[in-house]
């Protein structure tokens, strides 16, 4: 068995420095998935995409997840430290992949009924609501399967099937309920997944704290979710080309103009490990228990939400392309591309009508 993680997605990670689901404009020499508790902002005179020429581009790094903010108006080294400490505040509180988090103490307790804060159950709150807009092809309750796989060592184990099955009959977010700030698991080893759709709740949160100090337009990136920020209508939309890995290289697949949306990138690409039995990775269908056989590599979601976007890009390997197509179209706001595994573009229906898309050839 080989693990192919090293050269593409070190390469993808670093790419990702200033647009994390899409183009490539230059690599960082800072050093690679550093954890820092508690970040802090870095200053660059990188050039900043349209719209705007002058303005200000700050960075950082919080348990390997690349961050960074791009803003059109001059804003204080205090604002974008204070946006990078809120999101390891609520990484702490809130995802369910860090092992400090409070949520992280809650899957393993054993316990079945938790008193949560406002922000817990706020966060829970839009996972149930993913949950149920896209019928549980994205699944709050998913961290069961998540865990059981790990590929973060040099040799994948593969579960066995009575291990799938176990971890699949926890899986329901119908058996989850919340009231007030009362949460009830209601099948016992139930646990949850917030880590999916952590960076887009974070990004709403910071979403607030540039708009409060008065930003107009700018890029908040955190992990394969960015935002497009362009309140005022009199400014122009921005123009991202999104990439894809193409063995060592990368290739560009489309450039879209977007304005005051999120764009989450799921690809099945990273972190996946090649065994004699075929390819393994993290993206997995709710219905099956293991990865993705979907015949795509990867999605864009594009969405007002981030968290829908985050849940829906996830939720799309759990189906066909038709029948992500038919999912995206009954979501608010929100549309889809996939890169086929042999390189062709698949969009959801009346996407062109609502995003200028070009296709770009090899």
């Amino acid at each position: 068995m080989k693990r192919r993680t090293s050269a593409i997605s070190l390469f993808f990670i670093l790419f990702l420095w200033i647009f994390p689901v899409h183009g490539c404009t230059r690599v960082s020499e800072e050093p690679l998935l550093t954890p820092a508790p508690v970040p802090s902002a870095s200053v660059s005179d990188e050039p900043l995409p349209s719209p705007g020429t002058d303005g200000t581009f700050f960075s950082s790094f919080y348990n390997g997840t690349g961050l960074s903010i791009t803003v059109s108006e001059q804003i204080s080294e205090e604002t974008a430290s204070r946006i990078f400490s809120d999101y390891a505040e609520l990484s702490r509180e809130l995802d369910s992949s860090d092992e400090t988090s409070e949520l992280f103490a809650f899957n393993n307790s054993g316990e079945t009924v938790f008193s949560l804060s406002e922000t817990q159950a706020d966060m829970i709150a839009e996972g149930i609501r993913c949950s149920e807009l896209t019928e549980g092809a994205f699944d709050l309750t998913s961290e069961p399967l998540r865990t059981l796989w790990d590929f973060s060592g040099e040799m994948l184990l593969l579960p066995t099937e009575e291990a799938v099955s176990a971890a699949l009959s926890c899986i329901n977010y119908q058996q989850l309920s919340l009231t007030g700030s009362e949460l009830t698991l209601e099948i016992e080893g139930m646990q949850l997944n917030t880590a999916d759709y952590f960076d887009g709740y974070a990004a709403l949160q910071a979403l607030r704290t540039l708009e409060n100090a008065g930003v107009q337009a700018g890029i908040l990136s955190f992990g394969n979710l960015s935002y497009y920020l362009v309140a005022d209508d009199e400014r122009s939309p921005y123009t991202v080309t999104l990439s894809v890995p193409d063995g060592e290289a990368v290739r560009e697949v489309a450039s879209v103009t977007v304005r005051n949306l999120a764009i989450a990138g799921a690809h099945c690409y990273e972190q996946y490990q090649e065994t004699e039995d075929g390819v393994y990775h993290p993206m997995f269908d709710l219905h099956t228990g293991y990865p993705s056989r979907q015949g795509f590599s990867s999605v864009f979601v594009f969405s007002s939400s981030p968290v829908l976007a985050q849940t829906a890009a996830k939720a799309c390997y759990s189906l066909s392309v038709e029948q992500g197509k038919t999912m995206i179209s009954n979501l608010p706001d929100t549309d889809a591309l996939w890169v086929m595994e042999d390189g062709t573009l698949v969009f959801s229906d009346g996407f062109a009508d609502r995003i200028a898309v070009t296709e770009l050839g090899e």
